[in-house]
């Protein structure tokens, strides 16, 4: 049921996340975690999230003249986010999106 939920919130956000996205070029945010299974989407949230924590601490990305401290920053919030609602029992679509979107542009900034 929530996965349904979640693809039901992801599909009708879709046109807004392609607009946001429009300008950077990369992929269309939570077109492919949107196909996954719940344990799939929190296996994929933790792993960013472990992902941004690490950046954070990385001296290379505090002082890279690219972008990834702000992203990996962003990324940690929305996936520590996502993680927290699920942890409370809702899988919640946006912050799952935001993670997912967040942790593609630090990727696409290292």
């Amino acid at each position: 049921m929530r996965s349904l939920l979640v693809a039901l919130l992801l599909v009708l956000q879709a046109p807004f996340a392609l607009a946001a996205d429009a300008g950077i070029g990369g992929p269309v945010c939570g077109a492919v975690i949107s196909s996954l299974s719940d344990a799939e989407i929190i296996a994929t949230i933790e792993s960013h999230y472990a992902v941004a924590d690490g950046a954070i601490e990385d001296n290379r990305a505090i002082r890279s003249s690219r972008q990834i401290y702000p992203w990996a920053l962003e990324t940690r919030f929305a996936c520590g986010r996502a993680i927290g609602f699920w942890q409370g029992g809702l899988l919640h679509a946006q912050s799952v999106i935001d993670c997912d979107c967040f942790y593609n542009r630090m990727m696409t900034a290292r």
